[in-house]
């Protein structure tokens, strides 16, 4: 991770303004879990991130953020890595038709976003994902 990254890497924890310790423990309940995980030198790590973020102020949605950095071949087929990088809403892939996928690896990942293939997920996507989770 670049220096000045986001203070949300390698850690559980509310992203600031969407949770902390002030909040009543109802609205704690409500809070969703995005993983995001990646490799190191992954040029749309950070990108994903901010993306993540951006939806979740968008949605005005509580969510402990955990950036998960996988480090070898033996932890990407351990934690079922799709490629990095790949964001996960309690537990489930943000891409549908990826979820019964099984070709874990160290591997760039693209998402296929109508005709135009990216490093990073549509926001609708996320968007969507975290909608799926908060209706649980």
């Amino acid at each position: 991770m670049p220096d000045g990254s986001p203070s949300t890497v390698k850690a559980s924890r509310l992203l600031p303004g969407f949770g902390g310790d002030y909040e009543t423990p109802a609205a704690k309940e409500e809070t969703v879990r995005i993983e995001i995980l990646y490799f190191s030198g992954c040029p749309n790590h950070v990108p994903a991130v901010n993306s993540v973020r951006e939806v979740l102020r968008q949605e005005g949605a509580h969510a402990e953020v955990v950036e998960v950095e996988v480090k070898d071949a033996a932890t990407a087929q351990q934690v079922g890595f799709l490629g990095s990088p790949s964001i996960r809403v309690d537990g489930q892939d943000i891409e549908p038709a990826a979820r019964p996928a099984r070709l874990y690896g160290m591997m760039c990942r693209t998402y296929l976003d109508g005709e135009r293939r990216g490093g990073v997920p549509p926001p609708e996507w996320i968007r969507a994902a975290v909608q799926e989770a908060r209706r649980r």
